[in-house]
């Protein structure tokens, strides 16, 4: 008996082979389909993965139910297994969540997506929009404080709305800047008179060349573009009096626009509808046409805002004009009510158009 039982012992021993061999030798060839396929594709590579995975999980319990550990360490591999499962279709749907943020549906704390600035820049002014259009939305005035504080609101008939005209100007001042090219030279460039009838062109060239509130020094994160050239400047140094032209000034202009075309990209890349240029000389608009993209194209801020001399009210801009006597406005903004004043508007040049005919028809040497 003895002999036969060392036998069939020793047999036993040959063909056996452990559970964890077993398991090596079958997960072997799956881990190799799965490296084959991942280059073919994610798809393919998703599908086979979960393929594998379930594969495992059988496999894992076919080892594990043929271990002495029993049922304890049967749930304790189950557990293991099913957090693995788990974490690998956590990694699945994070892996199709930033495939969705590749495409712009959604967005995620957990993937940053490198953005250009122009693209940065639009999202900042699409904000500031839907907050000014939630701001017409709420015109009820039951916020519009009557002092002048952090919240106060305008309000009167004059205003379409006061609330979305109000966070208008709060958005600006809080996200608007504006790009000043550097080329050219004073007189005619970087300059402007400060103390006559044109002084508005002057002042808003002179801040926006010190200012800092508005102006930015980095081009990319800029939404507007300034070219701080003044036509007061050009007709004093450039035009020669009783020329029948201003092809001097004009061919000047010209030359301006096409230098900061070369230097820079963003003329181009708009064809100058994100420039704006600004003047009070009552040849402002006429000097613009020399540059026909500039005059059909660029925001053009006009003293001289008639449509009869070219304004167009759909991309242009009209600005009042100050006469400074001492080229300082310390103390002289605002002025008195309405009621005590004595000068209803005032105006210098010929009559340009219609509407400065009609008011001195109708208030001239009149008392307001």
């Amino acid at each position: 008996m003895w002999p036969s039982s060392r036998k069939s012992h020793r047999s036993s021993s040959y063909f056996s082979i452990s559970p964890s061999t077993l398991v090596f030798v079958l997960l072997t060839p799956l881990l190799l389909i799965s490296l084959i396929l991942c280059s073919l594709g994610p798809q393919k590579s998703t599908t086979l993965s979960l393929f594998s995975w379930k594969s495992l999980e059988l496999l894992s319990s076919f080892s594990m139910g043929g271990s002495s550990r029993g049922n304890v360490g049967d749930d304790h591999g189950r557990s293991n297994l099913n957090m693995s499962i788990s974490l690998h279709d956590k990694k699945l749907r994070n892996e199709e969540l930033s495939s969705a943020e590749r495409r712009g549906f959604v967005t995620s704390g957990i993937h940053r997506i490198r953005y250009s600035r122009s693209e940065k820049a639009e999202a900042i002014l699409a904000k500031a929009r839907f907050s000014i259009r939630e701001a017409a939305r709420n015109n009820n005035h039951s916020f519009i404080s009557s002092s002048s504080g952090s919240d106060y609101v305008p309000q009167g008939p004059i205003y379409h709305n006061a609330n979305a005209f109000y966070r208008s100007y709060t958005e600006m001042e809080k996200v608007f800047k504006i790009y000043v090219y550097e080329e050219g030279e004073a007189p005619i460039f970087h300059d402007g008179p400060c103390r006559s009838i044109y002084t508005t062109e002057g002042r808003f060239i002179h801040e926006m060349e010190r200012g800092e509130l508005y102006r930015t020094r980095d081009a990319e994160e800029a939404h507007v573009y300034f070219m701080p050239f003044s036509v007061v400047a050009m007709v004093q140094y450039l035009y020669e009096p009783g020329a029948i032209d201003m092809d001097a000034i004009g061919n000047t202009l010209a030359d301006y626009v096409h230098t900061i075309a070369h230097n820079h990209p963003f003329w181009n890349r708009s064809l100058g509808a994100d420039h704006f240029m600004l003047s009070c000389h009552d040849w402002g608009p006429y000097t613009s046409s020399y540059v026909p993209l500039l005059f059909n194209n660029s925001i053009r801020v006009l003293c001289n805002a008639n449509t009869s001399e070219g304004f167009n009210p759909l991309k242009d801009a009209t600005l009042p004009e100050i006469n400074l006597k001492f080229g300082e406005i310390t103390g002289l903004l605002g002025g008195p009510p309405p009621s005590e004043r004595s000068i209803l508007a005032f105006f210098a040049g010929g009559l340009h158009g219609d509407i400065r005919h009609i008011l001195l028809d109708h208030w001239k040497e009149k008392r307001p």
